[in-house]
């Protein structure tokens, strides 16, 4: 992964993550985050729900 970009529900951007292969949320409250990620010429869009 090339880059990955967590956002809140809200749409703020609150992580960015450069040649990352593994997130890790756990300094995040509970809640739901939307994580936006740059493969090659890809980007995938995907919620995550931490309990």
């Amino acid at each position: 992964m090339d880059k990955i970009e967590v956002y809140t529900v809200l749409g703020t951007k609150i992580k960015t993550l450069l040649k990352s292969k593994s997130i890790d949320l756990s300094e995040f409250q509970k809640g739901i985050y939307l994580l936006k990620i740059f493969v090659d010429n890809a980007i995938l869009t995907r919620k995550v729900i931490k309990k």
